[in-house]
Protein backbone atom coordinates (compact mmCIF):
# COMPACT_ATOMS: atom_id res chain seq x y z
CA UNK A 1 0.00 0.00 0.00
CA UNK A 2 2.76 2.44 0.91
CA UNK A 3 4.70 1.63 -2.26
CA UNK A 4 1.56 2.36 -4.28
CA UNK A 5 1.00 5.69 -2.55
CA UNK A 6 4.64 6.69 -3.00
CA UNK A 7 4.52 5.78 -6.70
CA UNK A 8 1.43 7.94 -7.23
CA UNK A 9 3.04 10.79 -5.31
CA UNK A 10 6.08 10.72 -7.61
CA UNK A 11 4.42 10.16 -10.96
CA UNK A 12 0.85 11.50 -10.58
CA UNK A 13 1.21 15.20 -9.72
CA UNK A 14 -2.54 15.71 -9.85
CA UNK A 15 -3.01 13.27 -6.95
CA UNK A 16 -0.58 14.97 -4.58
CA UNK A 17 -2.28 16.09 -1.37
CA UNK A 18 -2.45 19.53 0.20
CA UNK A 19 -1.52 17.97 3.55
CA UNK A 20 0.46 14.79 4.09
CA UNK A 21 0.15 13.12 7.52
CA UNK A 22 3.09 10.81 8.22
CA UNK A 23 2.84 8.27 11.05
CA UNK A 24 5.53 6.14 12.68
CA UNK A 25 4.99 2.90 10.79
CA UNK A 26 7.32 2.02 9.22
CA UNK A 27 9.80 3.49 11.68
CA UNK A 28 11.95 6.43 10.55
CA UNK A 29 9.60 7.12 7.62
CA UNK A 30 9.46 10.77 8.71
CA UNK A 31 13.02 11.05 7.42
CA UNK A 32 11.73 11.23 3.83
CA UNK A 33 9.83 14.46 4.55
CA UNK A 34 12.61 16.72 3.13
CA UNK A 35 12.60 14.72 -0.12
CA UNK A 36 8.80 14.92 -0.40
CA UNK A 37 8.83 18.66 0.28
CA UNK A 38 11.47 19.10 -2.42
CA UNK A 39 9.17 17.41 -4.93
CA UNK A 40 6.04 19.26 -3.77
CA UNK A 41 7.04 22.46 -1.88
CA UNK A 42 3.46 23.67 -1.45
CA UNK A 43 2.42 20.55 0.44
CA UNK A 44 2.18 20.81 4.23
CA UNK A 45 3.66 17.90 6.21
CA UNK A 46 2.25 16.74 9.54
CA UNK A 47 3.76 14.03 11.74
CA UNK A 48 1.52 11.97 14.05
CA UNK A 49 3.96 10.35 16.47
CA UNK A 50 2.72 7.14 18.10
CA UNK A 51 6.10 5.93 19.29
CA UNK A 52 9.45 7.64 19.37
CA UNK A 53 12.48 6.41 17.43
CA UNK A 54 15.43 5.96 17.94
CA UNK A 55 14.52 6.48 21.61
CA UNK A 56 12.36 3.33 21.60
CA UNK A 57 15.35 1.26 20.45
CA UNK A 58 17.47 2.77 23.25
CA UNK A 59 14.89 1.82 25.89
CA UNK A 60 14.76 -1.65 24.36
CA UNK A 61 18.52 -2.04 24.80
CA UNK A 62 19.14 -2.26 21.06
CA UNK A 63 21.26 0.90 20.89
CA UNK A 64 23.27 3.20 23.16
CA UNK A 65 22.12 6.76 23.69
CA UNK A 66 25.59 8.13 22.96
CA UNK A 67 26.37 5.79 20.05
CA UNK A 68 27.29 7.02 16.58
CA UNK A 69 24.31 5.25 15.00
CA UNK A 70 21.86 6.96 17.37
CA UNK A 71 23.43 10.36 16.70
CA UNK A 72 23.09 9.77 12.97
CA UNK A 73 19.46 8.67 13.29
CA UNK A 74 18.60 11.68 15.43
CA UNK A 75 20.16 13.98 12.84
CA UNK A 76 18.18 12.19 10.11
CA UNK A 77 14.90 12.43 12.07
CA UNK A 78 15.63 16.03 13.01
CA UNK A 79 15.68 16.94 9.32
CA UNK A 80 12.25 15.36 8.98
CA UNK A 81 10.80 17.15 12.00
CA UNK A 82 12.19 20.42 10.68
CA UNK A 83 10.06 20.14 7.52
CA UNK A 84 6.83 19.55 9.46
CA UNK A 85 4.26 22.29 9.83
CA UNK A 86 2.78 20.38 12.77
CA UNK A 87 4.00 17.58 15.06
CA UNK A 88 1.24 15.72 16.93
CA UNK A 89 2.13 13.58 19.94
CA UNK A 90 -0.21 11.26 21.85
CA UNK A 91 0.44 12.52 25.37
CA UNK A 92 2.07 15.32 27.37
CA UNK A 93 4.98 13.14 28.45
CA UNK A 94 5.78 12.33 24.81
CA UNK A 95 5.63 16.01 23.94
CA UNK A 96 8.40 16.65 26.46
CA UNK A 97 10.53 13.93 24.86
CA UNK A 98 9.90 15.44 21.42
CA UNK A 99 11.21 18.77 22.65
CA UNK A 100 14.71 17.83 21.49
CA UNK A 101 13.50 17.98 17.88
CA UNK A 102 12.46 21.12 15.96
CA UNK A 103 8.79 21.80 15.25
CA UNK A 104 6.91 24.80 13.87
CA UNK A 105 3.84 23.85 15.93
CA UNK A 106 2.91 21.08 18.35
CA UNK A 107 -0.35 19.48 19.44
CA UNK A 108 -1.63 16.36 21.21
CA UNK A 109 -4.02 13.92 19.52
CA UNK A 110 -4.49 10.58 21.26
CA UNK A 111 -5.59 7.32 19.64
CA UNK A 112 -9.13 6.13 20.30
CA UNK A 113 -10.71 2.82 21.25
CA UNK A 114 -11.90 0.21 18.74
CA UNK A 115 -14.98 -0.29 20.94
CA UNK A 116 -17.02 2.88 21.43
CA UNK A 117 -20.39 2.04 23.00
CA UNK A 118 -23.02 4.74 23.29
CA UNK A 119 -23.20 4.29 27.06
CA UNK A 120 -21.13 2.58 29.77
CA UNK A 121 -21.29 -1.16 29.17
CA UNK A 122 -23.33 -3.17 31.69
CA UNK A 123 -21.33 -5.94 33.28
CA UNK A 124 -21.49 -9.21 31.34
CA UNK A 125 -22.07 -11.65 34.18
CA UNK A 126 -21.37 -14.78 32.13
CA UNK A 127 -17.97 -13.44 31.11
CA UNK A 128 -17.30 -12.37 34.69
CA UNK A 129 -18.13 -15.86 35.96
CA UNK A 130 -15.76 -17.43 33.43
CA UNK A 131 -12.83 -15.15 34.25
CA UNK A 132 -13.31 -14.32 37.92
CA UNK A 133 -15.50 -17.03 39.44
CA UNK A 134 -17.95 -15.61 41.95
CA UNK A 135 -20.74 -13.34 40.76
CA UNK A 136 -22.17 -10.22 42.36
CA UNK A 137 -25.14 -11.19 44.53
CA UNK A 138 -28.38 -9.28 44.57
CA UNK A 139 -27.51 -7.07 41.59
CA UNK A 140 -29.38 -3.82 41.27
CA UNK A 141 -29.32 -1.34 38.45
CA UNK A 142 -27.65 2.00 39.09
CA UNK A 143 -29.83 3.73 36.52
CA UNK A 144 -27.06 3.89 33.96
CA UNK A 145 -27.28 0.23 32.99
CA UNK A 146 -24.24 -0.64 35.14
CA UNK A 147 -24.25 -3.48 37.62
CA UNK A 148 -22.52 -2.13 40.70
CA UNK A 149 -23.79 -4.06 43.76
CA UNK A 150 -20.79 -5.65 45.45
CA UNK A 151 -20.75 -7.71 48.65
CA UNK A 152 -18.19 -9.33 50.87
CA UNK A 153 -18.18 -12.59 48.86
CA UNK A 154 -17.70 -10.93 45.48
CA UNK A 155 -14.14 -10.66 44.17
CA UNK A 156 -12.84 -7.30 43.13
CA UNK A 157 -12.13 -8.11 39.48
CA UNK A 158 -9.03 -6.67 37.79
CA UNK A 159 -8.31 -7.47 34.14
CA UNK A 160 -5.12 -6.98 32.15
CA UNK A 161 -6.02 -7.55 28.51
CA UNK A 162 -3.93 -7.09 25.37
CA UNK A 163 -0.30 -7.05 24.38
CA UNK A 164 2.27 -7.77 27.07
CA UNK A 165 5.72 -7.03 25.69
CA UNK A 166 8.98 -5.44 26.78
CA UNK A 167 7.44 -2.05 27.66
CA UNK A 168 5.02 -3.62 30.17
CA UNK A 169 5.41 -4.40 33.87
CA UNK A 170 3.80 -6.69 36.47
CA UNK A 171 5.77 -6.73 39.75
CA UNK A 172 3.76 -4.17 41.70
CA UNK A 173 0.44 -5.41 40.33
CA UNK A 174 1.25 -8.93 41.56
CA UNK A 175 2.30 -7.48 44.92
CA UNK A 176 -1.07 -5.74 45.17
CA UNK A 177 -2.93 -8.94 44.23
CA UNK A 178 -1.08 -10.86 46.96
CA UNK A 179 -1.78 -8.16 49.55
CA UNK A 180 -5.50 -8.17 48.72
CA UNK A 181 -6.00 -11.92 48.21
CA UNK A 182 -7.93 -12.29 51.47
CA UNK A 183 -10.06 -9.31 50.52
CA UNK A 184 -11.46 -11.07 47.46
CA UNK A 185 -9.39 -9.39 44.76
CA UNK A 186 -8.95 -11.51 41.63
CA UNK A 187 -6.50 -10.50 38.90
CA UNK A 188 -6.85 -12.01 35.42
CA UNK A 189 -4.37 -11.71 32.55
CA UNK A 190 -5.60 -12.17 28.99
CA UNK A 191 -2.36 -11.34 27.19
CA UNK A 192 0.16 -12.24 24.54
CA UNK A 193 3.65 -10.93 23.88
CA UNK A 194 7.31 -11.32 24.66
CA UNK A 195 7.02 -10.90 28.46
CA UNK A 196 4.20 -13.38 29.06
CA UNK A 197 6.71 -16.11 29.96
CA UNK A 198 8.34 -13.91 32.60
CA UNK A 199 4.93 -13.02 33.99
CA UNK A 200 3.87 -16.66 34.26
CA UNK A 201 7.11 -17.60 36.02
CA UNK A 202 6.56 -14.80 38.54
CA UNK A 203 3.16 -16.22 39.56
CA UNK A 204 3.48 -18.65 42.49
CA UNK A 205 1.22 -21.63 43.29
CA UNK A 206 0.00 -19.63 46.29
CA UNK A 207 -1.29 -16.91 43.95
CA UNK A 208 -4.69 -18.56 43.63
CA UNK A 209 -6.31 -15.21 42.86
CA UNK A 210 -4.13 -14.62 39.79
CA UNK A 211 -5.51 -16.25 36.65
CA UNK A 212 -4.83 -16.45 32.93
CA UNK A 213 -7.43 -16.49 30.17
CA UNK A 214 -7.20 -16.80 26.38
CA UNK A 215 -7.95 -13.85 24.14
CA UNK A 216 -11.61 -13.15 23.52
CA UNK A 217 -12.89 -13.54 19.94
CA UNK A 218 -13.96 -10.32 18.23
CA UNK A 219 -17.65 -10.98 18.81
CA UNK A 220 -17.00 -11.28 22.58
CA UNK A 221 -14.70 -8.27 22.92
CA UNK A 222 -17.37 -5.99 24.39
CA UNK A 223 -18.30 -8.66 26.94
CA UNK A 224 -14.65 -9.11 27.90
CA UNK A 225 -14.08 -5.37 28.35
CA UNK A 226 -17.22 -5.01 30.47
CA UNK A 227 -16.68 -7.84 32.96
CA UNK A 228 -14.00 -6.43 35.33
CA UNK A 229 -14.39 -3.67 37.86
CA UNK A 230 -11.00 -2.23 36.92
CA UNK A 231 -8.67 -2.55 33.91
CA UNK A 232 -4.93 -2.81 34.54
CA UNK A 233 -2.42 -0.91 32.39
CA UNK A 234 1.35 -0.79 32.82
CA UNK A 235 4.44 0.85 31.38
CA UNK A 236 8.03 0.33 32.46
CA UNK A 237 10.05 3.44 33.34
CA UNK A 238 12.45 3.37 30.33
CA UNK A 239 9.45 3.66 27.97
CA UNK A 240 7.83 6.62 29.73
CA UNK A 241 7.10 9.25 27.08
CA UNK A 242 7.97 6.92 24.20
CA UNK A 243 4.51 5.36 23.83
CA UNK A 244 1.08 5.38 25.49
CA UNK A 245 -0.63 1.99 26.03
CA UNK A 246 -3.90 1.96 24.09
CA UNK A 247 -5.56 -0.18 26.78
CA UNK A 248 -6.11 3.00 28.75
CA UNK A 249 -8.46 4.41 26.11
CA UNK A 250 -10.28 1.10 25.66
CA UNK A 251 -11.03 0.89 29.38
CA UNK A 252 -12.45 4.40 29.61
CA UNK A 253 -14.50 3.92 26.44
CA UNK A 254 -16.57 1.15 28.06
CA UNK A 255 -16.84 3.01 31.36
CA UNK A 256 -14.21 1.32 33.51
CA UNK A 257 -11.44 2.87 35.62
CA UNK A 258 -7.76 2.07 35.25
CA UNK A 259 -5.13 0.81 37.65
CA UNK A 260 -1.84 2.02 36.18
CA UNK A 261 1.52 0.56 37.15
CA UNK A 262 4.10 3.05 35.98
CA UNK A 263 5.83 6.38 36.59
CA UNK A 264 3.83 9.07 38.33
CA UNK A 265 4.84 11.64 35.71
CA UNK A 266 3.75 9.56 32.69
CA UNK A 267 0.86 10.69 30.51
CA UNK A 268 -1.58 8.07 31.84
CA UNK A 269 -0.74 8.91 35.45
CA UNK A 270 -1.32 12.61 34.71
CA UNK A 271 -4.70 11.91 33.09
CA UNK A 272 -5.74 9.70 36.01
CA UNK A 273 -4.93 12.52 38.38
CA UNK A 274 -6.55 15.20 36.22
CA UNK A 275 -9.81 13.39 35.48
CA UNK A 276 -10.12 11.07 38.49
CA UNK A 277 -10.45 7.88 36.42
CA UNK A 278 -8.35 5.39 38.39
CA UNK A 279 -5.29 4.78 40.51
CA UNK A 280 -1.53 4.97 39.99
CA UNK A 281 0.36 2.06 41.57
CA UNK A 282 3.97 2.56 42.61
CA UNK A 283 6.56 1.04 44.93
CA UNK A 284 5.51 3.13 47.91
CA UNK A 285 1.71 3.10 47.82
CA UNK A 286 0.56 -0.53 47.49
CA UNK A 287 -1.33 -0.48 50.79
CA UNK A 288 -2.91 2.88 50.00
CA UNK A 289 -4.13 1.68 46.59
CA UNK A 290 -5.40 -1.55 48.14
CA UNK A 291 -7.46 0.41 50.67
CA UNK A 292 -8.88 2.71 47.99
CA UNK A 293 -9.79 -0.20 45.70
CA UNK A 294 -11.60 -2.03 48.49
CA UNK A 295 -13.51 1.12 49.40
CA UNK A 296 -14.44 1.56 45.74
CA UNK A 297 -15.61 -2.05 45.40
CA UNK A 298 -17.88 -1.97 48.47
CA UNK A 299 -19.75 1.25 47.67
CA UNK A 300 -22.30 0.88 44.83
CA UNK A 301 -22.75 4.63 44.39
CA UNK A 302 -19.01 5.26 44.26
CA UNK A 303 -18.53 2.48 41.74
CA UNK A 304 -21.40 3.64 39.54
CA UNK A 305 -20.16 7.22 39.68
CA UNK A 306 -16.65 6.14 38.70
CA UNK A 307 -17.96 4.11 35.76
CA UNK A 308 -19.96 7.10 34.51
CA UNK A 309 -17.06 9.53 35.00
CA UNK A 310 -14.70 7.28 33.01
CA UNK A 311 -17.18 7.05 30.15
CA UNK A 312 -17.83 10.80 30.08
CA UNK A 313 -14.10 11.57 30.23
CA UNK A 314 -13.51 9.34 27.22
CA UNK A 315 -16.35 10.93 25.26
CA UNK A 316 -15.13 14.46 25.96
CA UNK A 317 -11.39 14.03 25.55
CA UNK A 318 -10.38 10.74 23.87
CA UNK A 319 -13.23 9.53 21.63
CA UNK A 320 -12.85 9.18 17.89
CA UNK A 321 -15.18 12.13 17.35
CA UNK A 322 -13.33 14.35 19.82
CA UNK A 323 -9.93 13.52 18.31
CA UNK A 324 -11.07 13.87 14.68
CA UNK A 325 -12.77 17.19 15.47
CA UNK A 326 -9.49 18.42 16.96
CA UNK A 327 -7.60 17.20 13.88
CA UNK A 328 -10.07 19.01 11.66
CA UNK A 329 -9.52 22.28 13.52
CA UNK A 330 -5.73 21.97 13.42
CA UNK A 331 -5.51 21.05 9.74
CA UNK A 332 -7.92 23.78 8.61
CA UNK A 333 -5.99 26.33 10.67
CA UNK A 334 -2.94 25.70 8.47
CA UNK A 335 -4.71 27.40 5.57
CA UNK A 336 -6.14 30.24 7.66
CA UNK A 337 -2.85 31.52 9.05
Amino acid sequence: MMKFWFWRFLFSPGDRPDILVIGTDPIFCLGIAPFLKWIHPQMKVVHWCFDLYPEYAIANGMAKDTGAVVKLLRWFMGKGYDRCELVADIGPCMREKLGRYPAKARTTHTPWSFEEPSEPLPMDLAERRELFGALPMGDTSTGSGISARPNQDTPLALLYSGNFGLPHEFYMTLKLARAAKEDGLVLCYSVHGSRVGSLQKAVNPEDINVRFAPFAPAERLAARLSCPDVHVVSLRSPWTGLLVPSKFFGALAVGRPVLFEGDADSSIARWIGEYGVGWVLGHDNVEEVRTELLRFSKDPKTKAGMFQRCFQTYQQHFSKKAVLDAWDRDLRAMFQA
